[in-house]
């Protein structure tokens, strides 16, 4: 049994906090996405020193590759390549598969898919190679079913997704309704009382430990239960992976807003439609580049929110 949930440090007097201070001295460069488990005070250059805000001071530029945007502008159109930037707008960048996701939009001409118009696709359109159709799962935090109704004035790729392809009114989320109970009810199919994952942060009294999103403990496999699709789909032969492996068949990729911005201003506020119209633009950018890759009438897209 579980209890004492909390938003933020907890109170249980056997808690010992991560360090709060890490040193960002030293560098990403050949240490990109690394498997170790870095301790503080090092700075890490895994995928997930952003979040505990531990980042080496050049991990953007060696690991994300953030110097030349992700976008193409006129200026940039045939520029020569540079391998310091993410993505390309070089003339060879079709031919290498790494062009910015509006390439083609930009320096060839072509128009945004939100742009086009609905498509009745009666049979997954994959170029050659793909045994099946892939799937992407696009999880947002905190994106109320209400928020749909904002339309194309706010969110028009969201909004052609929904028109062109198919949608629910809304989903129930189990409760807690908090992001790691939901996200893991969607990996598993399961309900918390049976994968375990009963809030963000939680104190177990068997473990005597706690469950924090920023703490280490949460890597323990011991607080997990159940079985994740991404398991189960490399159990079945399919090839999975979560943004960073590669080739797989099933991605999972989470946005941690709108829902901080929705707990700072309201989830009816005007001001959310900043955030909202950044998402959208994501979302935008992936069909681009799915468009870009003759990949679009392949790819299955789950947009869903958590809670």
């Amino acid at each position: 049994k579980r209890a004492g949930e909390w938003d933020e440090t907890p109170s249980h007097p056997k808690v010992t906090p991560d360090s709060p201070w890490v040193s960002s001295s030293g560098s990403c460069k050949n240490r990109c996405f690394e498997l170790e488990d870095v301790e503080p005070p090092n700075c890490r250059c895994d995928n997930l020193c952003k979040t505990y805000n531990s980042c080496c001071l050049d991990f953007d530029e060696h690991c994300l590759k953030t110097a030349g945007g992700f976008e193409c502008s006129k200026d940039r159109c045939g520029e020569v390549r540079n391998e310091a930037h993410a993505c390309h707008c070089s003339d060879d960048c079709l031919e290498n598969g790494d062009c910015c996701t509006n390439y083609n939009v930009v320096c060839k001409g072509d128009t945004p898919w939100v742009q086009d118009g609905c498509e009745q696709i009666e049979s997954p359109g994959c170029p050659a190679g793909f045994v099946r159709p892939p799937l992407i799962l696009l999880s947002v935090d905190g994106f109320r079913a209400s928020y749909m109704k904002k339309g194309s004035v706010v969110i028009p790729t969201m909004d052609k997704l929904r028109s062109c392809g198919t949608h629910a009114p809304h989903m129930r989320p189990v409760y807690p309704t908090k992001t790691f109970p939901n996200l893991y009810t969607l990996a598993t199919g399961l309900y918390p009382e049976s994968h375990g994952i009963v809030g963000n942060s939680m104190y177990d009294p068997v473990f005597d430990a706690n469950f924090l999103l920023r703490g280490r403990e949460k890597l323990n496999h011991r607080w997990w239960g159940g079985q994740p699709i991404w398991i189960t789909s490399v159990k079945q032969g399919v090839k999975a992976g979560t943004f960073f492996w590669p080739v797989p068949y099933v991605y999972a990729v989470h946005s941690e807003q709108p829902d901080s911005y929705g707990h700072k201003l309201g989830p009816l506020s005007n001001e959310l439609n900043n955030p909202l119209k950044e998402i959208d633009k994501i979302v935008g950018m992936l069909m681009d580049g799915l468009k870009q890759m003759k990949l679009h009438r392949c790819v299955n897209i789950i947009l869903v929110g958590d809670h």
